[in-house]
């Protein structure tokens, strides 16, 4: 069983993933959308959503589904694998609980 939680601890909206940000509950899983905006952030060299001044906007922005553009420079391995880490609800190939223990 997934552990659901619903608080939050982080107010940088950047790579929040959209349950989290809607106040929904979520899990472990949501950190997939975080991960796709980092790549994101590795292959263009770019600050996401950097044209938006206020991170209320940002915030209601992503809760409606808008993401950073992906150029069409980016290699299309890339770009399928960020634009995967976005699909709602995630992907099961990418949000299979690992164990923490090691």
């Amino acid at each position: 069983m997934v552990e659901q939680f619903t608080v939050r601890y982080v107010d940088n909206p950047t790579w929040l993933a959209p349950e989290i940000l809607a106040g929904q509950p979520y899990n472990e899983k949501v950190d997939t959308y975080g991960y796709g905006v980092v790549l994101w952030e590795l292959c263009t060299r770019a600050v996401p959503f950097r044209e938006i001044g206020f991170m209320s906007v940002m915030q209601d922005r992503i809760i409606d589904g808008e993401r950073p553009p992906i150029p069409e420079k980016i290699p299309s391995d890339y770009s399928k694998c960020i634009e995967s880490c976005w699909v709602l609800p995630a992907l099961p190939c990418l949000t299979r609980t690992m164990p923490y223990n090691v």
